[in-house]
């Protein structure tokens, strides 16, 4: 960075870039979490099969007379709809509602500050402001519909689980499976998607962010000298200067009188 940048902030990485980075390393990091946790539960499973295995050995197998797993036991633990119960079909509206809402008051204030400046005029804000309230359709839409995808991803991962512990219980005799394991692998994963989905929802593109130019052109709103239809003092709020008082003052007309040496 030049020394006229450090002077004026030019050059600086965008915060939101900074900000979507660092929600990105967090879900990475849980992610990171969460499969070592698996890959240490998966072991300790893997060891219990063993000792499961040489107990029965010894005893009636599956397909002996008398003999009973602890499948049962396991399909109560995790019963057909356990997934959709442990996430339910609501799941992260507080979110969605949160980053819209915070969308729309951004985009609110675009409106209102070309209202203020004259950049637009009383039936633009009318259109603009009916032009928000459609975009705030068309974003739950989007923001609902990815949070559908990665509830269902979830669920099929917890399923996944329960399914391989039943595999296990249904070959094991009652009295001699522990669900623990999986119980323990079933409970982090969870935990680590929905303590991981505002930034994972976010980063999939669920910012919740309107598009102030579509707005700026139901509005109808004032051209400036450029023809360039956005407002850049709406967009900031109307504190950037005008430039003008930063001008310099015109010359006078006068010359100044030197003397020459010959």
């Amino acid at each position: 960075m030049g020394f006229l940048d450090s002077i004026f902030g030019w050059g600086g990485e965008d915060p939101l870039a900074v900000q979507q980075r660092q929600q990105a390393q967090v879900r990475i990091d849980a992610e990171n979490r969460a499969k070592a946790e698996a890959a240490a539960a998966a072991e300790q499973q893997r060891l219990q099969d063993e000792a499961n295995a040489a107990a029965l050995r010894n005893t009636v197998g599956p397909g002996d007379p008398g003999f009973q797993s602890a499948g049962p036991q396991f399909s109560a633990l995790y019963p057909e709809g356990f997934d959709v119960s442990a996430i339910p079909g609501d799941f992260g509206a507080g979110t969605i509602n949160a980053n819209i809402t915070r969308g729309r008051t951004a985009a609110q204030d675009f409106i209102n500050n070309m209202l203020q400046r004259g950049t637009l005029s009383e039936s633009g804000g009318a259109a603009a402001t009916s032009a928000l309230g459609k975009q705030e359709a068309g974003l739950r839409t989007k923001l609902g519909a990815l949070r559908d995808t990665m509830v269902a991803n979830e669920r099929a991962k917890i399923r996944g689980i329960a399914n391989e512990g039943l595999d296990v219980a249904q070959k094991t005799a009652a009295g001699g499976f522990d669900p623990g394991p999986y119980q323990g692998r079933i409970n982090a994963d969870i935990s680590s998607f929905t303590s991981g989905f505002p930034g994972a929802l976010t980063a999939g593109g669920g910012t919740g962010d309107f598009d102030l130019n579509a707005l700026q052109l139901a509005s109808g709103g004032v051209s400036d000298p450029r023809n360039v239809q956005i407002d850049p003092y709406a967009v900031e709020g109307g504190k950037l200067s005008s430039g003008v008082e930063d001008a310099a003052p015109p010359p006078s007309g006068k010359k100044k009188r030197t003397t020459a040496v010959f």
